[in-house]
């Protein structure tokens, strides 16, 4: 099989390779997941070298056991939940630096208005920063929801969390954001004027 030809097999057909020990079947996935996987890893380490580490471990666990996965759920589901709980296990110890928000959700700015009016650059610069700030848990929710398009019962299986759980748990981390975004908002309003 031509290397280019392997791009397009669907993940069964390339787990079938990969059991089969095919050269490029791997590095085709690695190729397929990876941004996904180091953004989750990120999104819960929220330092550069240790997701990127976190991710490569990720894909080694996931090769390691590959003749194990069984086809009741989405690959992606299954690389999914190896990375959120290689991430996990190696963010305890660790302590997230976070921002002191003294008002939580009465703030005078109206953050959805402000980000309208900045540029799509400003938008995405704001929106990482908050994201850094919350909570690991908050963030790997709203990646895998929000970036990944994830579904409530995909994030579920991958987190070990019942699913009303996990919509409690976006709509918090959801709640956070908006605060976060006015504090920041907020501030850069503030050393403008």
């Amino acid at each position: 099989m031509i290397k280019t030809e392997i791009y397009k097999l669907s993940d069964e057909e390339l787990i079938t390779l990969v059991v089969k020990n095919h050269p490029h079947a791997m590095s085709c996935i690695v190729d397929r997941y990876k941004g996904m996987v180091f953004t989750l890893s990120f999104r819960i380490l929220k330092n550069q070298l240790d997701a990127e580490e976190a991710a490569q471990d990720s894909f080694i666990k996931a090769f390691n056991s590959i003749s194990s996965f069984r086809f009741d759920c989405k690959f992606s589901t299954w690389l999914y939940r190896i990375c959120y709980n290689n991430a996990v296990s190696k963010s305890r110890g660790f302590k997230p630096i976070q921002i002191d928000v003294d008002t939580k959700y009465d703030l005078q700015v109206d953050s959805a208005n402000a980000l309208d009016s900045l540029s799509a650059k400003d938008r995405a610069k704001f929106l990482n920063k908050a994201m850094e700030s919350l909570e690991s848990e908050e963030s790997a929710l709203l990646t895998l929801y929000y970036v990944d398009g994830e579904s409530v019962s995909d994030i579920s299986s991958i987190t070990n969390l019942s699913e009303s759980n996990v919509k409690v748990k976006l709509h918090r981390a959801r709640k956070h954001l908006y605060s976060l975004l006015n504090v920041l908002l907020k501030e850069e309003v503030s050393m403008l004027l």
